[in-house]
């Protein structure tokens, strides 16, 4: 079975949100796949890179732009959008978005959670092969949908939805 590190560190980053609830949908899968072995940092960490000495190869998957420099791993990044790289300002744009490009560049693979996301990365590092780029889009869990009623709707009726 194929070893798998998931950087953990998006736990300490923020306890909920849209990156937390995907990071723990994909693992629920993953981990029949793979041998799981989870790493957490403390938020202090963030900006260093993953503590990993497996000796065999391996894959590294960061929930937040982090990688390992082991020789031996192959780091995976997600990319979730590039709202800092468009509307952040001073340091702090500066430094994620450097944290950003890092992990790019020092990994085997890039996850975009959209096409826009993709052509974002290619528009702002157009040297970055778009070969070792794959889409997977962000979806939901249909377990988590009731059944029942709600706030007065059922699936059956029209209505509006407005995700903002």
């Amino acid at each position: 079975m194929i070893k798998l590190i998931k950087d953990d560190i998006i736990g300490n980053l923020q306890k909920g949100g849209g990156i937390s609830y995907y990071w723990a949908e994909i693992y629920r899968n993953l981990e029949a796949e793979f041998e799981v072995t989870a790493v957490t940092d403390t938020v202090w960490r963030r900006y260093y890179h993953i503590k990993d000495s497996l000796e065999m190869p391996h894959i590294v998957h960061s929930s937040y732009y982090r990688v390992s420099k082991n020789k031996n791993a192959q780091n995976i990044t997600t990319v979730h959008d590039f709202v800092y790289e468009y509307f952040a300002k001073g340091f702090r744009q500066k430094l994620h978005s450097y944290q950003k490009q890092h992990a790019i560049r020092h990994s085997s693979g890039v996850i975009c959670i959209s096409e826009n996301t993709k052509k974002d990365l290619l528009k702002i590092y157009p040297d970055f092969s778009d070969k070792d780029i794959t889409v997977i889009y962000n979806g939901f869990n249909t377990l988590d949908v009731p059944e029942k009623k709600v706030h007065g709707l059922s699936s059956q009726e029209e209505f509006y939805l407005f995700v903002g």
